[in-house]
């Protein structure tokens, strides 16, 4: 899954425009049916449970990261919303990837995105409406912050360029409890 988002950021390298990674619709849909292979397996091979020992943390970076770049880069809504759920069903933890958070930030992206996907869409070939360059988020990036009484915050900022590269960044700050 690693080589193949790899190609994908390779490929998108050189463009501010996230409408870009519409063209990699192919392999988001083999980083989305890796896990699918390895959490539900054909009938006698043994599945990965999120309750068996072992697998609520893991040092290794499996599926995480890979699935969560899927969600947030690939616009195509009947393959971007079956990805979630794929999140949803990984070990708890991988490094410093929490399956809760990071489905979370996915799915408000999802939410993001498509919010008024009717006034705003680009209508592919495939039929399928997807959100316009300028609603797209570019990054979702989590961050703490200590408040003046010295409790911890979560928040995410979310990226856009809703008027093009040369008008800058907007970026709505987001509260989240975890």
């Amino acid at each position: 899954m690693y080589h193949v988002e790899t190609l994908i950021w390779i490929g998108t390298a050189l463009t501010a425009l996230e409408i870009a990674f519409d063209e990699y619709i192919p392999l988001y849909r083999f980083i989305a049916d890796q896990p699918w292979h390895i959490f539900n397996p054909p009938l006698g091979a043994a599945a990965v449970s999120n309750n068996a020992p072992g697998h609520s943390f893991s040092l290794e970076m499996g599926f995480i990261p890979p699935l969560y770049f899927a969600v947030v880069k690939c616009r195509r809504p009947i393959l971007r919303r079956r990805t979630p759920s794929l999140l949803r069903e990984a070990p708890k933890q991988e490094g410093s990837w929490q399956r809760r958070l990071y489905s979370r930030i996915a799915e408000r992206v999802i939410e993001l995105e498509e919010d008024g996907l009717e006034l705003t869409s680009v209508l592919r070939v495939d039929g399928q409406k997807l959100p316009a360059d300028g609603k797209r988020i570019h990054d979702a990036d989590f961050q703490q912050e200590t408040t003046e009484t010295g409790m911890k915050q979560d928040f995410v900022n979310f990226c856009t360029l809703p008027l093009g590269a040369a008008a800058g960044w907007t970026v709505k700050k987001e509260y989240v409890d975890l």
